[in-house]
């Protein structure tokens, strides 16, 4: 397990420029100091990506693109020349942060497949075999001659039973016969 968490800790991207860069494939030393170092101080934040100096993507978008941003995207055009500067300096720092997001380093690292554990324990978890659908296997039988099929053995129908004779119509506030009562407006 402390191999797989090395491994995964030596592809993690790492921003180049004037931040601090961490190379962990040429670290040499105990893996729990690797993870340590990795881990124990970050090389940016989005605060300080967000807060940093603009001026030069904000030059680039003017009030009339603006306007088709909000055209296109169904919301309403600023109300006066204060929003309208403020919705222009919060489109140019979300630009810089892409911008800056764009420009990270990422030769040699895998692209990500899923937001998931990708490990090996993770993957053997997540396998279905014969093994882990067994106790499913046990509680079917075949019946039928000619034509056979798969259906639940009576006792494990008897245990789901109960959840099944549930009444959804204890939790309706109100209800009629045996319908629920939704207020509508004309």
């Amino acid at each position: 397990m402390r191999h797989q968490a090395f491994r995964s800790i030596r592809a993690r991207i790492v921003p180049r420029s004037s931040y601090s860069v961490l190379h962990l494939r040429e670290y040499s030393g105990n893996e729990y100091d690797v993870i340590d170092k990795a881990l124990g101080e970050p090389s940016w934040s989005a605060q300080d990506l967000l807060s940093s100096g603009v001026s030069t993507t904000a030059d680039e978008i003017t009030p009339t693109q603006l306007r088709k941003l909000l055209r296109l995207s169904a919301l309403p055009p600023p109300k006066d020349q204060d929003e309208e500067s403020r919705l222009l300096g919060t489109l140019a720092s979300q630009l810089h942060f892409v911008q800056a997001i764009r420009n990270v380093d990422t030769i040699g690292v895998r692209p990500l497949r899923s937001l998931r554990d990708e490990s090996d324990e993770a993957g053997a978890a997540a396998e279905i075999t014969k093994d882990s659908l067994q106790e499913n296997f046990d509680s079917e039988e075949r019946i039928g001659k000619h034509y056979v099929r798969i259906r639940r053995r009576p006792s494990t129908l008897a245990e789901t039973k109960e959840a099944e004779d549930w009444d959804p119509l204890q939790c309706a506030t109100r209800k009629s016969n045996r319908f629920f009562v939704v207020n509508g407006a004309k």
